[in-house]
Parts: C-alpha cells; sequence; structure tokens
C-alpha cells in the first residue's frame, strides 16, 4: 500500500514542474500608412494676351508624401482657351512634375478660374487659381494722324520686393517684333520708335517667370509696368557687382545686352538696334 502511494505522488511532482509553458508571442508592429501629398506651385495670372496668340507659364505639381502619387487629369476654366502639355502621370514620394500650361483666347473677354490637378492624393492643396484676358487684335484708329510711332516706358519689380535692374523688355510680336531693351538700376525702361498698332510686350530675367503683356498703341506715349514673379525652382541668385561698360568708337552707347531669342544669339544696344558682338563681349 505504501509503495502504490509513493509512485501517485512523484507522478504529480513530476507533471507540476517539468510541463511546457509557453511565453508571450512578440507584437506585430502596426503598418505605415501611405500618404500622397499633393501641392501646386506656379504663377498663372496671364494678363492681356492678344486673341488667337498663346503664352505658357509652368505649373509644378509635387508630391511630398511616402507613396507614389498618381495624377488622373486636370480641369481649367473656359473650355479650352487653357491647355496642358501632359495631364496624367506618376510622382515618386518626395519628387515633383513640371507641367507647362497655355493660354491662348478665343475671344476679346476675361477666363479666370480654378485649375484644379485630379489624383489619388490623401491631403494636400490640389488647386490654383487662374486667369487671362482676350484683348482685340484691332487697335482704336489714332486719334491724329501726326503720330505716327509711340515710346513705352514702365518699370519692373519683383512680385513683394524691390525693383529688378537688368531685366530684358522686348517686342514678341507686332510691327516691331524683336525690338528689346533692358532695365536700367532702378528697374525702369523705355521702348522709343514703336509703330502704332497691337503688339506683345515680354519682361524677362533670369531665374523669373516671362511676362507678357499685349498692347494697342494709339498715342505718342503709353505706360506699361511688370511685376514679376521668381521661377518655382529657381533659388534667389546672389547679387553681384555690375561693371560700368566704357564707349569705344565700335561700340558707343553701352550696355549692350545679349538677345533672349533662344534660336538666335544677337548683340543690342539700348535702343534696341543690332550691335557688334564683341560689344557684348565675344
Amino acid at each position: 500500500m505504501k509503495r502504490v502511494l509513493s509512485t501517485f505522488v512523484l507522478g504529480v511532482f513530476v507533471s507540476a514542474c517539468g510541463g511546457s509553458s509557453s511565453s508571450p508571442a512578440a507584437a506585430t508592429p502596426a503598418p505605415v500608412a501611405s500618404t500622397r501629398v499633393i501641392g501646386l506651385t506656379g504663377n498663372f495670372a496671364f494678363g492681356n494676351i492678344v486673341v488667337g496668340q498663346q503664352v505658357s507659364s509652368t505649373l509644378t505639381i509635387t508630391n511630398s508624401g511616402n507613396a507614389a502619387l498618381t495624377i488622373t487629369g486636370m480641369t481649367a476654366p473656359a473650355g479650352g482657351v487653357y491647355t496642358a502639355s501632359s495631364t496624367t502621370g506618376t510622382i515618386a514620394a518626395g519628387g515633383s512634375l513640371p507641367v507647362t500650361i497655355l493660354f491662348k483666347p478665343t475671344a476679346a473677354q476675361s477666363y479666370s478660374g480654378t485649375l484644379t490637378v485630379n489624383g489619388d492624393q490623401t491631403s494636400g492643396a490640389n488647386t490654383l487659381a487662374i486667369s487671362g484676358t482676350g484683348i482685340s487684335a484691332t487697335p482704336t484708329p489714332p486719334p491724329s494722324a501726326a503720330v505716327v510711332t509711340s515710346t513705352l516706358t514702365g518699370t519692373l519689380t519683383e512680385a513683394g520686393g524691390g525693383a529688378l535692374s537688368g531685366a530684358l523688355v522686348d517686342v514678341t510680336a507686332g510691327a516691331d517684333n524683336g525690338k528689346s531693351t533692358t532695365t536700367d538700376a532702378s528697374g525702369r525702361y523705355t521702348l522709343a520708335g514703336l509703330k502704332l498698332g497691337t503688339l506683345t510686350v515680354r519682361a524677362w530675367k533670369q531665374g523669373y517667370d516671362n511676362n507678357y503683356q499685349a498692347l494697342a498703341l494709339i498715342t505718342a506715349t503709353a505706360t506699361q509696368n511688370f511685376t514679376m514673379s521668381r521661377s518655382a525652382s529657381t533659388p534667389a541668385p546672389t547679387p553681384t557687382p555690375t561693371p560700368t561698360p566704357t564707349p569705344t568708337a565700335q561700340c558707343p552707347n553701352p550696355p549692350y545686352v545679349w538677345d533672349a531669342n533662344p534660336n538666335v544669339l544677337r548683340c543690342r544696344a539700348p535702343n534696341g538696334q543690332f550691335a557688334l558682338s564683341a560689344c557684348c563681349g565675344r
């Protein structure tokens, strides 16, 4: 009887001490949520443009999220006067996509509203204001037959800043196409001897968006000021001193500047006339 009892007690002891035990399972980390954060930058206040003429500005679409952003389309007001170089695409996390927005008015009227970029973004701003005005290509007849040319003057300033010196102001459409000048230290410019009629004038400086304005010259003098916006991808340049040019026999009217036309490199005097390449340092 004693032997049976001892065996039973030993068996209970072994089972209690040698039984298996299980540790709690390690916690599974929560998955990181995918984010696609859209952003838009660009200047789309096109101003006055002659009906049938076309100007452009760059829209930069950014994705500051952690997953790829898919762009599925764009919408703009006015049924066709605003078009884009592309309306779909994929932007990697932290990346960007430049798109050219074109404005070509079809009637003498104002076109304004909202540019909307559609996609699978999880957050961010996907709209920008857009505006432009079409004007008639036929100017009002001049009040006096004695007025045959006009002098255009104005000032260039940076949006939210001061005057812009050394900027190019040129005629891109009209009877005086190609005539140009540069702004002085105070941001002022003068284009003299312009034929009466309709023309488009552009203000241009590296690091800034082009600014086009359409005008109808009907008097001996006219004024057109420009406000310039920095290009979204261009940082503010470090200013460097500009040496004072010295007149010479071949180059009597400095400063001379290179024409901004990207296809033809031409040296111009302050009055817009062509000059020797040597006057521009070549």
